[in-house]
């Protein structure tokens, strides 16, 4: 065999050993939680045998904080005993994206749900105008033609800017409207092909 060969039968078989171990997955490290020890199995044979549960896990401020901010009409006590439970952030917001909510503690009672609701249907019960000519009380000055152009004025106290202020939109919302009303009637007098 010539040189030139070898080195490139060597030079595959190190290139196949290197993309080997450079796609072979990362074995993940072993966790004290992973491997009982034997203190850790005789704890466990106690807490099972007295009937009570495991121990809870530390939960700081900081991982409440960052649950309720995804969810923040959850309980700081929901959210510690879930992440007591969990031990994790992550698996205590997904737990809340997939249920919509979190166990509540036996200790605490339940938001009242009914409240929120009711107040969502009183408002969607309140009857909305349904155009801007309504909602600004309008219906007089829409077939007033002799209305005064604002222009360019600003006024020297609040008042006046608050009263100017509302004026212009009164005078862009009928202008609106009347460009509205020529535009239909347009397309009305048009022939059709």
């Amino acid at each position: 065999m010539d040189s030139s060969t070898v080195l490139f039968i060597v030079t595959l078989i190190v290139a196949f050993v290197f993309m080997r171990w450079l796609v072979s997955p990362v074995p993940q490290a072993i966790t004290d939680n992973d491997v009982p020890s034997l203190s850790q199995s005789n704890r466990n044979s106690r807490a099972n045998a007295s009937g009570s549960r495991r121990d809870p896990r530390a939960v700081t401020d900081s991982m409440i904080e960052v649950v309720q901010s995804i969810g923040p009409q959850l309980t700081p006590g929901q959210i510690r005993m879930d992440l007591e439970r969990s031990g994790s952030v992550q698996a205590t917001i997904d737990r809340y994206l997939e249920m919509g909510s979190l166990p509540v503690p036996p200790n605490e009672r339940a938001a009242p749900v009914s409240v929120t609701n009711t107040s969502a249907i009183s408002a969607s019960e309140k009857a909305e105008p349904e155009n801007l000519i309504e909602k600004f009380g309008l219906n007089d000055k829409v077939n007033d033609t002799n209305g005064e152009e604002i222009g360019n004025k600003w006024g020297t106290s609040k008042q006046e800017r608050s009263s100017l202020l509302t004026k212009r939109r009164e005078e862009m919302i009928l202008k609106a409207r009347k460009r509205l009303e020529s535009q239909l009637k347009n397309e009305v007098d048009m022939p059709l092909r």
